[in-house]
Protein backbone atom coordinates (compact mmCIF):
# COMPACT_ATOMS: atom_id res chain seq x y z
CA UNK A 1 0.00 0.00 0.00
CA UNK A 2 2.51 2.49 0.59
CA UNK A 3 3.61 2.62 -2.93
CA UNK A 4 0.39 2.89 -3.76
CA UNK A 5 -0.25 6.04 -1.85
CA UNK A 6 3.35 7.28 -2.97
CA UNK A 7 1.69 7.17 -6.21
CA UNK A 8 -1.09 8.41 -5.68
CA UNK A 9 -1.85 12.07 -4.25
CA UNK A 10 -5.46 11.90 -3.73
CA UNK A 11 -7.64 10.22 -0.95
CA UNK A 12 -9.14 6.75 -1.60
CA UNK A 13 -12.89 6.80 -1.77
CA UNK A 14 -15.90 4.00 -2.90
CA UNK A 15 -18.61 5.29 -4.56
CA UNK A 16 -22.23 4.14 -4.22
CA UNK A 17 -25.20 5.16 -7.06
CA UNK A 18 -28.40 4.01 -7.11
CA UNK A 19 -30.29 4.34 -10.74
CA UNK A 20 -33.66 4.13 -11.31
CA UNK A 21 -34.67 3.61 -14.58
CA UNK A 22 -38.79 3.35 -15.97
CA UNK A 23 -41.54 4.24 -17.97
CA UNK A 24 -43.59 7.33 -17.17
CA UNK A 25 -45.78 8.41 -19.87
CA UNK A 26 -44.91 6.41 -22.65
CA UNK A 27 -40.53 7.95 -22.01
CA UNK A 28 -38.07 6.36 -20.52
CA UNK A 29 -37.01 8.38 -17.35
CA UNK A 30 -33.68 7.82 -15.47
CA UNK A 31 -33.45 8.77 -11.99
CA UNK A 32 -29.75 9.00 -10.51
CA UNK A 33 -28.43 9.47 -7.09
CA UNK A 34 -24.74 9.17 -5.73
CA UNK A 35 -22.55 9.22 -2.70
CA UNK A 36 -18.91 8.78 -2.58
CA UNK A 37 -17.41 7.65 1.14
CA UNK A 38 -14.18 7.73 1.98
CA UNK A 39 -12.02 4.14 2.50
CA UNK A 40 -9.35 3.03 5.25
CA UNK A 41 -6.62 1.43 2.56
CA UNK A 42 -5.65 -0.91 5.28
CA UNK A 43 -8.91 -2.56 5.75
CA UNK A 44 -10.71 -1.31 2.87
CA UNK A 45 -13.87 -0.34 4.99
CA UNK A 46 -15.65 3.41 4.80
CA UNK A 47 -14.54 5.57 6.90
CA UNK A 48 -16.26 8.33 8.24
CA UNK A 49 -19.09 10.75 6.54
CA UNK A 50 -20.28 10.87 3.14
CA UNK A 51 -20.76 13.23 0.60
CA UNK A 52 -24.24 12.72 -1.30
CA UNK A 53 -24.56 14.27 -4.90
CA UNK A 54 -27.09 16.25 -6.33
CA UNK A 55 -30.17 14.33 -7.80
CA UNK A 56 -29.84 13.59 -11.67
CA UNK A 57 -32.83 13.34 -13.28
CA UNK A 58 -32.86 12.64 -17.46
CA UNK A 59 -36.02 12.74 -19.56
CA UNK A 60 -36.60 10.93 -22.76
CA UNK A 61 -37.79 13.52 -25.50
Amino acid sequence: MDALRARHRGKPVAFQAEHRPRCEGGKLRHEYDGASFDVDVETMRRTGGFDRFPPFVSVEQ
